[in-house]
């Protein structure tokens, strides 16, 4: 182990590409409204709870604002 800190700390790269965990591009929150949506107040709550789930989805933490 102190091997590698010394080498690192030398420059030279001790973590090989496979050991690197690929970042999520995107996260997929897909549902039907399982009513039918006909007014704008309905909708932004609809998107608000979509984007919470996503969020929450992601392991991040979002403060949404009220719209």
């Amino acid at each position: 182990m102190l091997e590698r800190t010394i080498s690192e700390l030398r420059g030279v790269s001790c973590l090989a590409l496979e050991d690197v965990e690929q970042s999520k591009k995107q996260i997929i929150c897909s549902r039907s409204f399982g009513v039918r949506i006909t007014g704008i107040t309905q909708m932004r709550e609809a998107v608000r709870l979509y984007v919470a789930r996503a969020a929450k989805s992601s392991g991040q933490k979002v403060s949404l604002p009220v719209i």
